[in-house]
């Protein structure tokens, strides 16, 4: 399946700000002065000084100054350099240093595109971490393999969310998200009004020919709070009825929850 249909209607989020807000809070040391830049969204200078302290540092302010790097350089949209720096972490002995290191992974795949991997990979820093950073990256699992249609899957880490969760805020996100929902069969979803209008125009020939509505454009928000055009056809009661028109319709369509734009 193209890497530009693995979009979904989801609400705009801060990805590294909401997954990876208890590093903020707990870890690595308050002191850090790599960490206090990064704190302060001062992201370049947070990565030179935590390349400089992973330099004249050993053992577990090392991993912390590689953890740093790593989250800096994803928000600096360096993504190579991201993933070098916490790669050198994500089997540390200490399961919160390696739980975020992972999940960030998961955030670099999820900005490439490659929704299959992230969800892995934020699973995996789901059990990892512990509470509220535990739920966050289980709901953004469920996120993206909502994104490539494997609903089964979403639903459960959508649960582990919510028992991780508590009562936090996520834990409700999680509930919404496992209520009942109608379905829609999403064929497309792209950063462009004029790409998503060239596949409506594209889709709109099928759908007459096999008897479904004529296809919509929504406007929404990807898994990194990206603008997206959503192309979309139909709502079903159930996800049966949704996977049966998208095998009528064809191509490379996904059923996804309908959601509120």
């Amino acid at each position: 399946m193209s890497t530009r249909f693995l979009r979904c209607s989801i609400p705009a989020l801060c990805v590294v700000a909401g997954l990876l807000a208890g590093c903020a809070a707990r870890g690595p040391a308050s002191s850090s002065a790599a960490l206090s830049l990064y704190q302060s969204a001062d992201y370049a200078g947070a990565y030179r000084e935590a390349t400089e302290s992973h330099r004249r540092t050993t053992g577990s302010a090392q991993e912390q100054a590689a953890l740093v790097a790593g989250m800096s350089a994803f928000e600096l949209k360096r993504y190579d350099d991201a993933v070098n720096w916490l790669d050198r972490v994500d089997q540390s002995r200490d399961t919160e240093v390696a739980g975020r290191a992972i999940a960030t992974k998961g955030l670099v795949h999820a900005e490439r595109g490659n929704y299959a991997l992230a969800a892995i990979d934020l699973s995996s820093a789901g059990r990892l971490l512990k509470g509220e950073e535990s739920a966050r990256a289980y709901y953004f699992s469920g996120e993206c393999y909502t994104i490539i249609g494997r609903l089964d899957a979403a639903q459960r880490a959508y649960s582990l969310a919510r028992g991780a969760g508590g009562s936090g805020t996520i834990a409700g996100q999680a509930r919404t998200r496992l209520a009942p929902s109608d379905f829609t069969v999403q064929v497309g979803a792209f950063s462009q009004w004029s790409n998503a209008e060239t596949a409506s125009r594209g889709a709109r020939a099928r759908t007459s020919a096999v008897g479904l509505e004529a296809p919509r454009i929504v406007e929404s928000r990807d898994v990194n709070g990206r603008t997206m055009y959503l192309v979309q056809v139909g709502a079903f009661k159930t996800k049966q009825q949704a996977q049966a028109a998208r095998v009528r319709l064809g191509g490379d369509a996904v059923v996804v929850p309908l959601r509120e734009p």
